[in-house]
């Protein structure tokens, strides 16, 4: 199997948010489900959806009235069943929620992926981590989240990790057998278009190392909502 975000690496954040629910749970009354309108709401539903683990996912739901926007959030088991009268689910507040999805340090996660993560430069990096079974996060090399160049990532088969900063700085690294250090290749692209950047690195397909490896990431120019071309690279792997 490859290198997975729903294993120790994502634990933390699901045990602070099961605690959290528990906690709730004992606390407080069981949460109004966010299918249920009340009197004067215009909007209500999911609003953000996080995978924090393979079969865990942090959910932010909003309801808008005329004169305020209430919040609730709940640690799902399968993101397509909402929490309705009868079938509740786990809530948990503000502060849990924001806390299980924190960027977690840098040397904490996987070795190819700090690895990685060290061939782009000195400075300070957000990534934000994909990986194959669907599980995404965050880590920080250093410094405050708001200050670091967020760049994205994607865990691969067999333990590798590809990173890809907007301006083109890219890196590859194996996971490193037998306790070895990974080996770790960077290289740089070009966007297809003048004065675009580079978004989410979709996948690593093949062997990383191979000769015979394959990834895409999504470029755009422009800022939401006003982009003015967007696309899809495929590129092969040094």
């Amino acid at each position: 199997g490859g290198t997975s975000l729903s294993a120790k690496e994502s634990g933390a954040a699901v045990t602070a948010a099961e605690a959290a629910a528990k906690a709730a749970s004992a606390a407080a009354p069981a949460a109004e489900a966010p299918g249920s309108a009340a009197p004067g709401s215009r909007v209500r539903g999911l609003f953000a959806l996080f995978p924090v683990a393979a079969d865990r996912w942090l959910a932010e739901y909003r309801r808008e009235t005329a004169t305020r926007v209430d919040t609730s959030y709940f640690l799902l088991r399968d993101p397509a069943e909402e929490p309705r009268p009868g079938k509740p689910a786990p809530s948990i507040g503000r502060v849990a929620f924001e806390k299980a999805l924190r960027p977690r340090p840098l040397a904490e996660a996987p070795r190819a992926l700090a690895a990685a993560v060290a061939a782009l430069g000195s400075q300070a990096f957000l990534v934000h981590a994909r990986g194959e079974d669907g599980v995404e996060g965050y880590w920080l090399s250093g410094g405050r989240p708001e200050e670091a160049l967020e760049v994205s990532a994607w865990l691969g088969r067999g333990g590798s990790a590809l990173v890809l900063a907007g301006d083109g700085r890219a890196a590859v690294a194996g996971a490193g057998e037998g306790g070895a250090l990974p080996e770790v290749r960077a290289f740089s692209l070009v966007p297809p278009a003048p004065g675009a950047a580079f978004g989410q690195a979709a996948a690593l397909f093949g062997d990383a190392f191979s000769g015979g490896g394959l990834a895409v990431a999504a470029w755009e120019r422009g800022s939401f909502p006003e982009v003015e071309l967007a696309g899809l690279l495929v590129f092969p792997l040094p």
